[in-house]
This record gives structure tokens, C-alpha cells and sequence, in this order.
């Protein structure tokens, strides 16, 4: 089976039903195979430079390898748990691999380019992107979000795939239905939600949008130096520690095109779900 994920066509034997069909050659294989795990908390081995081994008790060890190879071993019949490891940290090591910068967040595309919200667990990142959809803007990506640049030095942010994951009460907020959601694992009131609007071709980024709950709404501009943009940026990468001295040193110099090639704003508000409108009006008067 042959699906697309983060603009990779992935040929994979665990099986990744609701991603895009891919005809293409495929650029990561996937194999499967059941075994025993004898580790009982979850460790990350660092085999080589190009191989590192993350294990996941009860649940499933992969291996990452040059960027092109996933070997998982299923220690569980949980393929839901294994799934959201597969493509979220698994498909992250991948991405760190093949040199993307890779931020955790939310990204829409808002008129042809990609707007991407960042900030801590829990600020709302996911509610205001499933806003904006409500509204004809389309997803692009959901929790990770990978950034890569071209010839000239443009960020261009890559789609991940047509799934979105939503705490209960957002999910109440938007109108959604719990009964058309899958509960995540070991992850009280959140649920994964297939998207109906999906951009799968990469944008070129436009803004990234940092975002902090504050007692106050206020939405800035900010102009920001190099010193600034590693501070902001180095906290939003996805797995940072489970990336090798390499990557991080390579992190570094990626991170540094960003400086003036993004308009970069900050959000504040008190309570994402009860004032969405009020963000977004306050947002596109800075968008545009």
C-alpha cells in the first residue's frame, strides 16, 4: 500500500488507511513484523549517525534509517496507538533525517500560503486551525509540521495528512461530533477527526503565529532577531532531544533563514474557544 504523508510517498506494510493514495515511487519503505519487547519504560538508542531505534512498551520499536526505512516490530495488537506513533514521532525521526525542519504545531493554507500556529501543549494551536477550516481554510497540517527551503532560501511548508487531533471541548465548540472522532490511547478527551478540506501540495510559508494564554487578548507583529528566532523556534521543535548532535547543529543554520523570510506575530488571549471570531478578525488585519 502506497500512501502520501509530509509530500513522502510511504510503501507500507502496517496498514495507514485514510492517508492520500500515492502512485509514485516510494520514498520511505515500511516493514512489519510481531515480536517481544523486553524494555519496560520507552527508550531512544542512537545507533548510528543515520539510525536510531525508538521503543514504545506494549506497543511497538522502530527503526529509522537513512531517512528511507521504517522497520517496526508490534510488541501489541494496538495498531491505533502505533499508527499515531508511526506518523507523528516515527515520521518525525524520518523527517530530521532527511534535513526538514520540523516544528510542532498547526498550519492552514490562507490564500494560497501557509500559516502556522505554534506554542505550548494546550494553548489552542489545533482549535484555532479547525476554526479557520470551518471558515474554507484548509488544513495542511496537524501537530507536526515540516518546513523545507528552495534554491532562493524560501520556507515552504509541506502537508502532512487529512486527520486532525481535538481535545473534547473543542471539539464541542466546533460543532464536531464525538461519535465521528476515534478516542486517542491513553489520552483522556481527545479524538482524531478526519478533514474533509486538505491542501496536500507544499505552500510557501507566510507566518508563523506563537501562541500563549495571557489574561488579555492582544495580537503583535514582531520583529525579531536572529537571537530571537533560535529562542522562539528551538522550544517549537518537534523531538528536539531525540535528535543527534548533528541534526541539532544543522537545526541551527536552518533555523537562521528563517529571520526575514516570515512575518512572525504573537497571540495572547484568555480563552481560545469562547472568542475564535475575534482572534481571527485580529489575525487577518496582520495577514493581509
Amino acid at each position: 500500500m502506497k500512501v502520501l504523508a509530509y509530500g513522502l510517498t510511504l510503501d507500507s506494510e502496517f496498514p495507514l488507511d485514510g492517508l492520500l493514495i500515492s502512485d509514485k515511487q516510494a520514498d520511505v519503505r515500511i516493514t512489519l513484523k510481531d515480536g517481544p519487547c523486553l524494555e519496560t519504560e520507552s527508550k531512544t538508542i542512537h545507533l548510528s549517525s543515520t539510525e536510531i531505534l525508538f521503543i514504545v512498551p506494549l506497543t511497538a520499536s522502530f527503526k529509522v534509517s537513512n531517512g528511507n526505512l521504517i522497520e517496526i516490530t508490534r510488541h501489541h495488537q494496538d495498531d491505533v496507538r502505533c499508527r499515531i506513533f508511526l506518523l507523528g514521532t516515527v515520521m518525525t525521526l524520518i523527517l530530521h533525517q532527511r534535513g526538514n525542519l520540523v516544528l510542532h504545531g498547526s498550519a492552514i493554507d490562507h490564500h494560497g500560503q501557509a500559516i502556522l500556529f505554534c506554542g505550548p501543549r494546550g494553548c489552542g494551536k489545533s482549535t484555532l486551525s479547525a476554526s479557520y477550516q470551518k471558515d474554507g481554510y484548509p488544513l495542511m497540517s496537524d501537530d507536526v509540521c515540516s518546513i523545507h527551503f528552495d534554491r532562493l532560501g524560501n520556507p515552504w511548508l509541506t502537508p502532512s495528512y487529512p486527520i486532525q487531533k481535538l481535545y473534547k471541548d473543542a471539539s464541542m465548540a466546533l460543532g464536531l461530533s464525538l461519535d465521528n472522532g476515534t478516542a486517542v490511547p491513553n489520552t483522556p478527551n481527545k479524538f482524531i477527526y478526519p478533514v474533509a478540506h486538505f491542501t496536500s501540495t507544499p505552500l510557501p510559508l507566510k507566518a508563523i503565529i506563537f501562541i500563549e494564554v495571557k489574561p488579555i487578548l492582544k495580537v503583535d507583529k514582531l520583529e525579531l532577531s536572529l537571537y530571537d528566532v533560535h529562542k522562539y523556534i528551538l522550544v517549537n521543535i518537534y523531538r528536539y532531544s531525540m535528535m543527534n548532535e548533528i541534526q541539532k547543529t544543522e537545526s541551527f543554520k536552518t533555523i537562521s533563514q528563517l529571520t526575514r523570510k516570515v512575518t512572525w506575530i504573537n497571540l495572547a488571549h484568555p480563552k481560545l474557544d469562547s472568542s475564535p471570531q475575534e482572534i481571527k478578525q485580529a489575525l487577518d488585519a496582520l495577514l493581509t
